[in-house]
Parts: structure tokens; sequence; C-alpha cells
């Protein structure tokens, strides 16, 4: 998620805090390494904390706690080292750091758990971002056989996801033991094993199952993605 991505790509409604500078052409799923340099949002002000929360009350409720009122929410550098919670399980908070996805991978998928809705935003997304951003998807979803992942479906919860993490990508060098600033991170999904491990940060974050049914229902329908990146994959988890 080299890193190729989209400039400044903006929400709307949902921009509190800036943006960073990305290079231009990036799919989602190189997206996350240069994202991880926005700060945590913080409740500077009470007008801020209103404001911030009027927007994307989600982000306000327990579950994520972006404006940090209980003190619990990590540290950046924590998950440069390790983006899991303390606990090995996905960590949602991790999501405060990235401000231009809370409108799907957060609000649609983690909150609303529409899956198949949080698929189209991410699709539509990376079709106005750059031509290579749908090449980079595609191939993180053919080289890591999300296409033939029966454990994730459009009804998966974030508790079928983590089942399916655990088979996938166990310790050691799994899912729960990587951090923000793994190498691979920094790189484009051209290899399998870089594919995996942007997938086992989507575990991490609690977001595999969005990610796996985002291939689902676009790429690996698609004749044009399924002819370029579906020939020679790696045998199936």
């Amino acid at each position: 998620m080299s890193l190729w991505m989209m400039r400044n790509l903006f929400l709307a409604s949902l921009l509190l805090v800036p943006a960073t500078s990305q290079p231009e052409g990036l799919g989602f799923v190189q997206r996350a390494a240069v994202e991880m340099r926005a700060k945590s949002p913080r409740a500077s002000s009470q007008t801020f904390g209103e404001v911030f929360c009027s927007q994307a009350p989600w982000l306000c409720s327990s579950t994520f706690d972006c404006l940090n009122s209980t003190g619990a929410l990590p540290t950046e550098e924590t998950m440069r080292a390790r983006i899991a919670t303390s606990a090995g399980e996905p960590n949602l908070q991790s999501w405060c750091f990235f401000q231009i996805r809370w409108d799907n991978i957060v609000k649609s998928c983690l909150v609303d758990q529409d899956l198949s809705l949080a698929a189209r935003q991410l699709f539509h997304q990376a079709l106005q971002a750059h031509p290579a951003a749908e090449d980079n998807d595609a191939q993180y979803c053919f080289l890591n056989g999300l296409c033939e992942e029966s454990g994730i479906s459009p009804a998966s919860k974030l508790e079928d996801a983590t089942a399916v993490c655990n088979r996938r990508y166990p310790e050691p060098n799994g899912w729960k033991s990587i951090g923000f600033a793994e190498p691979a991170l920094q790189q484009p999904p051209t290899t399998v094993a870089i594919a995996e491990t942007y997938a086992k940060s989507a575990c991490a974050q609690g977001s595999f199952h969005c990610m796996a049914v985002y291939c689902q229902e676009t790429y690996c329908k698609m004749d044009e993605y399924r002819q370029k990146f579906g020939q020679g994959k790696q045998e199936l988890l």
C-alpha cells in the first residue's frame, strides 16, 4: 500500500487533520505505510472534540476512542513495532491514524458491516485515483489467493476474519507480530511474500474480511484482471 499512491485523497466531510502528501498511483493495499505518517487526532480543545465527533461519531465510540478519552490509544511508535493489541487481537484503534479511510473501511465495513458497500467504495476510489491503482490492488488479491478464499463472504464478521487470519498467517512471523515499520510495506505487492505482508497487516487492523470481499466483488469477477494476474499465482493456503 517505492510507494505509488494517490496524492491528498480527501474526505470532504471528515478532513479534520491534514492529509499526508502521497506518491501518485498507489492502490489501497499500499496506502498504509504512507498514511501512518498522519498523527493521531487529539482533543486539543472542546470545540475540536465536538466537531470531530459530530462529523465521525463512530470514531468517538468506545470501540475506537480516537479522541483517546481513556488514554489507551496506542502510539504511532507502538504500532510501527506491532499493530495487534498486546492480547494478540486485531487493533481497531489503529484506524485512528488513517483519516482518509474513515468512510469506507471503518464506517461501511467495520461499523455498519456492509462489506459489499465498502468494496464498491474502495473500487470507485481506485478508479479515480490512478490507473495503476487497480493493478496494484488486483495483484494483492490474486497473489494472496483471495478469490478462492471460501472462509470469507459479504456476511463475514471480524471474528470470522480473525479465524481465517489465524489459519493463513500463524505465529511465529504471523499477523499478530507485524508492525507498520515492516520494510515490505514500503514496496508494491508484486510478489507473494510482499502481498502476504499486506494481508497480515489487514488482519492486524481487523480489516482482512473487508479487503477479501473488496477483491471478490471486483477484480476476481473481471476477466481483464483474471487474465492479467490470475495465472501462476501461489498455491492456496
